[in-house]
This record gives structure tokens, C-alpha cells and sequence, in this order.
């Protein structure tokens, strides 16, 4: 039980880093000499 809990917390994280690193790049997007 617990292993699934930590697996599937890792992957929750893993979504909203990657979410984190979409928004950050987005939001540059426009910025001269920007490269994600």
C-alpha cells in the first residue's frame, strides 16, 4: 500500500514540475535571446 502511495506521489510531483517548467518557458516565450 504504501509503495503505491509513494509511487504515485512521485509521478503527481513529477506533473507539476513539469507543469512548472511549461509555465515558465510560455511566459518567456517573447523575451529576446530566450531558449527553453
Amino acid at each position: 500500500m504504501d509503495h503505491a502511495i509513494y509511487t504515485a506521489m512521485g509521478a503527481a510531483s513529477q506533473t507539476l514540475n513539469q507543469q512548472a517548467v511549461t509555465a515558465s518557458n510560455l511566459a518567456n516565450a517573447s523575451t529576446p535571446g530566450f531558449r527553453a
